[in-house]
């Protein structure tokens, strides 16, 4: 994504406004953001194997993973046509349509994930079994900010996408740096701090609290 925009600042050159260079830029900047996505995915998809259980979710845990970043991948690949078709003045049109496809399926896609992660902590404080000191719960925890300020992101891009070229949101870059930019930074860096398997049971492995009653037992 960082490269995207590095290319984006050569767009602004005019010996450099080609498609060749258009393509990389639209794509890394718009579509890279699946991968963020997909982690997320997998953090939960963890947490509810190894850690929470499957009696608080709403499919098999072991379709998580695969259903959500299939959905991600499918949606990365459908912005990324649309993208594509939007550099030829013939097909630019029906790009834009297929690039904002994408764009809503892929958000539609995050918001189903969103209230699945809600069902789980709601089925976790109905059940009354866990103390909310488990290690997990920071992991759990952090999958719900980060989540946060990927739904303000793609709320920006469904706007964005869905208004012409010269409106007001889509010719102030200003918007794309506070609203797409900035929430999507701020939904990794959380992760610097409190990497998710720190705090997560791991398959073969002790919980902290596992370990604690077992020290305290001898």
């Amino acid at each position: 994504m960082a490269s995207g925009f590095i290319v984006r600042i050569l767009l602004h050159m005019p010996d450099h406004q080609t498609k060749a260079i258009l393509i990389p830029e639209e794509v890394l900047v718009s579509c890279s953001p699946a991968v963020y996505l997909a982690f997320n995915y997998i953090v939960y998809d963890r947490l509810l194997r190894f850690n929470i259980g499957d009696r608080h979710s709403l499919i098999r845990p072991s379709w998580i993973g695969a259903v959500f970043i299939f959905s991600d991948v499918s949606t990365f690949v459908i912005q990324a046509v649309g993208v594509t078709m939007m550099t030829n003045a013939d097909s630019a049109e029906n790009g834009r349509n297929i690039f904002k496809i994408g764009v809503y399926l892929q958000s539609i896609s995050y918001y189903i994930f969103c209230v699945f992660m809600i069902r789980t902590w709601w089925s976790i404080r109905r059940e009354g079994k866990y103390s909310g000191q488990e290690s997990w719960w920071m992991a759990f925890k952090m999958l719900g900010i980060s989540s946060a300020f990927i739904i303000v992101r793609t709320v920006y891009r469904i706007v964005e996408s869905s208004t012409p070229r010269g409106s007001f949101i889509r010719s102030h870059e200003l918007f794309l740096y506070l609203l797409d930019v900035l929430p999507l930074f701020i939904a990794i860096s959380f992760y610097i701090f409190w990497w998710p398997s720190k705090y997560m049971q791991t398959k073969g492995g002790l919980t902290q609290e596992f370990n604690f009653v077992k020290n305290e037992t001898a």
